[in-house]
């Protein structure tokens, strides 16, 4: 059969436009990972740099408060612009709390809710460190100041919480736009595949083109003068000029008459081969017949050359199967499998020809009880002039049977395999759809 170049090319666009797509799938991620880090890293020193303005006012925060000692509770401080000004600096929603050493709240600014602690265990709490909350950053620290020996002591604490709302609606924003991008760049590479793949399978859909045709012309122009060399030498045979000749002249024009006849069953099988190739449409000739007659008509007419062989033949029919096909070319494809397997069997075995259903399908099978195929062999068994044992030399068989049975279950929508049987010889398996 020739190449199916449409799924060829149907699977060598996926292939590529999965490629295409799963790299910049790959380069989308990674900007976005690039970018989320970026401005995590960002939020983080900005979270450290407005610690570090907090921490210098809290020894003015701790003045204001010394000095409003026995007055009301001190109002509560706004952000000052160079302490906390989240305008001056860029930030985004905040929250600054300043504690004294002994942990107790002295002032807060901002009107972010952290959804989270903001503050560490009191172990830990003498060191610097990052709090984790879901809807932000937090950074505690703090604040360190000569005691009256010039030694440094803890004067109080500071922590800062800002929000990531601003950079989350930035980062989904980015991640929808490389979404989008990685869409659209993915559906041009499938449509870019499809013309370069067009493209690069034209020259071979050509040549196939070409050996097709070379193959029909040259097997019709092979027919006639094998016709004629056929007609003369019956001719000779039976007419008056071999009277009184050597008989071994007669041998040999029966020879020639022989091989005249396997070149024509040859050309008959190219011709049919091209005609299969060329996807002829043979719907005609097609009806729908019950297969198992088919089955033990070729197992009835197959008995003789069984017993010569000295194999037993025999069919096992499990269930009817009508199916819609052309009968003659059906019964070709069975008597090709059939004929294989009474060839290579050898003599006191046995050859089945089976029939069932199998998920819906019509399924039949011959089995024989030969050497069978090697696994490695089995996909090449279908392949044109191909035999298991060339050294055999047999001039019968060309090597085209099993291609013409393939072709045959391709036409008919089936689909033909070899597989090992379980005696250990082959079992070819030919998958039919059904009728109803």
């Amino acid at each position: 059969m020739r190449p199916d170049l449409e799924a060829t090319r149907r699977r060598l666009t996926l292939r590529y436009g999965a490629f295409v797509a799963a790299l910049l799938v790959a380069f989308a991620l990674g900007v976005y990972g690039e970018v989320s880090r970026s401005s995590q890293e960002l939020l983080r020193r900005q979270a450290e740099r407005l610690a570090a303005t907090a921490a210098a006012e809290l020894p003015l925060l701790h003045h204001e408060i010394d000095e409003a000692r026995g007055a009301p509770p001190p109002r509560r401080l706004e952000p000052m612009a160079e302490a906390g000004d989240s305008n001056s600096l860029g930030l985004p929603d905040h929250r600054i709390d300043w504690l004294d050493d002994e942990l107790r709240p002295l002032q807060t600014s901002g009107t972010f809710q952290p959804a989270g602690a903001t503050r560490p265990p009191v172990a830990d709490s003498p060191r610097a460190q990052w709090l984790p909350i879901r809807n932000g950053v937090a950074f505690w620290r703090p604040v360190l100041g000569p005691d009256g020996g010039g030694a440094a002591r803890v004067h109080g604490y500071v922590s800062v919480a800002l929000a990531t709302a601003a950079t989350g609606g930035e980062l989904s924003r980015l991640r929808q736009g490389l979404m989008i991008g990685a869409l659209l760049a993915s559906a041009v590479a499938f449509a870019a595949s499809q013309r370069m793949v067009a493209a690069s399978l034209e020259p071979i859909q050509r040549q196939i083109e070409r050996l097709i045709a070379f193959t029909s012309d040259a097997s019709h122009e092979l027919r006639q003068p094998l016709t004629a060399i056929r007609a003369l030498i019956g001719s000779l045979r039976h007419g008056e000029l071999l009277a009184g000749t050597p008989p071994a002249l007669g041998r040999k024009l029966a020879q020639i008459d022989q091989t005249s006849a396997r070149i024509g069953r040859l050309v008959d099988d190219l011709l049919l081969l091209t005609r299969f190739d060329r996807a002829i449409d043979d719907r005609a000739s097609m009806r729908t017949f019950p297969l198992e007659e088919l089955v033990e008509d070729l197992v009835d007419l197959h008995q003789a050359e069984a017993e010569a062989a000295g194999v037993r033949l025999v069919s096992r029919v499990e269930a009817s199967a009508p199916v819609l096909g052309n009968p003659e070319r059906l019964g070709r494809l069975v008597e090709n499998l059939l004929t294989n397997a009474l060839r290579f069997s050898p003599p006191g075995t046995t050859v089945t020809v089976g029939l069932g259903r199998q998920r819906g399908q019509a399924q039949l099978w011959v089995e024989d009880q030969g050497p069978g195929i090697p696994a490695s062999e089995r996909p090449l068994v279908f392949e044109r002039f191909w035999q298991a044992d060339p050294s055999r030399g047999e001039p019968e068989h060309h090597g085209l049977g099993l291609s013409i049975a393939r072709a045959i279950a391709q036409a008919h929508g089936g689909r033909l395999r070899a597989e090992e049987a379980p005696g250990g010889g082959c079992r070819m398996v030919l998958d039919l759809p059904t009728q109803p």
